[in-house]
């Protein structure tokens, strides 16, 4: 869940990047996004669960 949030934020700073020039479809830059903020959330909560 947490992660669709971070990746619409993600969507929406490539729409505004290309709005202003980027040569990065924002569609790609999302799908690309995935697999990093999947893997960086996986990994935070991880280490808060063990933290505990």
């Amino acid at each position: 869940m947490i992660s669709y949030y971070v990746i619409s934020l993600i969507g929406y700073a490539l729409k505004g990047a290309k709005a202003v020039g980027s040569p990065l479809d924002p569609a790609v830059g999302m799908a690309a996004s995935v697999p990093l903020v999947v893997g960086v959330l996986w990994y935070a909560l991880r280490r808060l669960k063990t933290a505990h």
